[in-house]
């Protein structure tokens, strides 16, 4: 019993981090299907602008557009289309008139699947499962997003069908473990289920060890003794430690001028192997950071590692760059910058050999740190706005901070090529920032296709990406840098 416990607490904090980014989600969503417009207005030049920048500014969206009676007229990330493309029959329709289709594939081509959500001309494009996106999902785990009564399923991140899920979740025996969590007001509930738990998921050999255990010391001294172990080993833990103990260690990725084919500077990224998980992911664990209140202690390992190590290239390599990245919430740390101050003379590092890419990490706040970034620029130290285009407010992010330099995401670089929404986006991007005095840094580039596109529509721009060099360690950083000639004279 003690040990389901632990599992329901577990499962019932996964089910309410889905439902929270469920309500995100929807709060985005009723935004601009609520907004009202004009019939004769759809989809002329002004009205696709509009699509376009609330677009940028959602990440849980994937497109936006307009409908006619039964047909999409057009959408932000493909403009007008010629013929209109005609909805098959809605999911469900609600009683406010909003309509509903789950994992709809075959508007544009068979490969993509799609959640829409339309009310009068107004139509969102939601990727399936997006609630779940960079959440540690709990092992051997179903999750279900439902209406209030639990009647409609919207998704299900399950191997089971819809029908099935629920079925088992409204029946569970005692080897089961199900949870539920509701906002009433938004008519949405997320459901989760375990379909063993506690003992129930061991196997045969294991129960009869808590057998022989539970015969010789007990079974309330077992449950005591068992919870700790659990909660010493579970990832969160092993994480806290590892940062506490220094166990994370950094590599570095080239970042190069493309039209030069000259390196400029490196950037640090945090890299953890853990010997119960092994390599973890950089978004695994960075989003176990932030859901656990690690984020400040992480900054300040991977500052106080990146200048210390960058402190051994800077004698062979004296113009080299250093990138190393922090969250918003960061630069209202006003130790943080004194830290920072103390590792730069410590090490003899100029402060205007130093970058700080900063990622929004929240929705809000952003205009409350212009003042903290002023404290950094007036120290010398670089600002970098990373993953441009994807975060909360970026376009709002240019005018409250005075970037020297603006990092496009890798989901656009990628997109080269591809005809889709974000390569659509990325025409608009380079419109926005072709003006700007800030340098571009696109990341992610993989060909040569990619680099060209680029350099075609870019001035002087910076990449970084596997085209080039993968990450490494920094006695391989320092070997690659002496081969492309980034020494003393360069």
């Amino acid at each position: 019993m003690l040990l389901q416990s632990a599992e329901r607490k577990e499962l019932t904090q996964y089910s309410k981090l889905i439902l929270a980014n469920t309500q995100l989600r929807k709060d985005s969503i009723d935004k601009i299907l609520s907004i009202p417009i004009n019939k004769e207005d759809l989809c002329r030049e002004k009205d696709l602008a509009f699509l376009r920048d609330f677009l940028w500014t959602h990440k849980y969206l994937k497109d936006v557009g307009r409908v006619i009676d039964n047909s999409i007229l057009c959408t932000a990330g493909r403009g007008n289309l010629n013929p209109p493309v005609v909805l098959p029959a809605a999911t469900q329709t609600f009683a406010n008139g909003y309509q509903h289709w789950r994992g709809l594939n075959t508007l544009f081509n068979g490969h993509v699947h799609v959640n829409l959500l339309r009310n009068n001309h107004t139509i969102a494009f939601v990727a399936p499962n997006s609630y779940a996106k960079n959440l540690f999902k709990t092992p051997y785990s179903d999750f279900a997003v439902t209406n209030l009564e639990g009647e409609y399923v919207f998704e299900v991140l399950s191997e089971l069908s819809e029908t099935e899920l629920m079925a088992k979740i409204r029946n569970a025996s005692i080897k089961q473990l199900a949870v539920s969590d509701c906002i009433e007001a938004s008519d949405i509930c997320s459901w989760a289920y375990k379909e063993r738990s506690g003992l129930w998921l061991q196997n045969t050999a294991y129960l009869g060890f808590l057998t022989v255990i539970s015969l010789l010391l007990g079974i309330a001294l077992f449950g005591v003794i068992f919870l700790q172990y659990n909660k010493y080993s579970s990832m969160p833990s092993r994480l806290k430690r590892a940062i506490r103990d220094g166990d994370l260690y950094l590599v570095y990725q080239p970042k190069f001028q493309l039209h030069e084919k000259r390196l400029v500077g490196i950037e640090a990224l945090a890299r953890w192997e853990d010997r119960k998980y092994g390599v973890v992911s950089p978004d695994t664990f960075i989003s176990l950071a932030q859901e656990h209140q690690m984020m400040s202690s992480l900054s300040y390992l991977v500052v106080g590692k990146a200048i210390a190590e960058f402190s051994h290239l800077l004698p062979l390599f004296p113009n080299l760059q250093l990138s190393i990245n922090l969250v918003m919430r960061d630069l209202n740390d006003e130790k943080l910058l004194s830290f920072i101050d103390d590792k730069c003379q410590e090490y003899a590092l100029p402060a205007d050999q130093l970058t700080f890419e900063i990622t929004e990490d929240s929705a809000v706040g952003f205009e409350h740190v212009s003042h903290s970034v002023e404290g950094y620029l007036a120290k010398g130290y670089k600002i970098s706005l990373d993953d441009f285009g994807t975060g909360y407010a970026n376009l709002s992010w240019l005018n409250a901070i005075n970037a020297s330099e603006i990092k496009i995401d890798k989901e656009f670089t990628q997109s080269i090529g591809l005809s889709n929404t974000n390569e659509t986006m990325l025409h608009a991007i380079f419109k926005l920032i072709q003006d700007l005095p800030a340098t571009i840094v696109f990341e992610g580039i993989e060909t040569q296709e990619q680099e060209d596109y680029i350099k075609t529509h870019v001035n002087n721009p910076l990449g970084q990406g596997w085209l080039y060099c993968k990450p490494l360690p920094l006695e391989d950083i320092r070997q690659f840098l002496h081969q492309v000639g980034m020494d003393k004279n360069s």
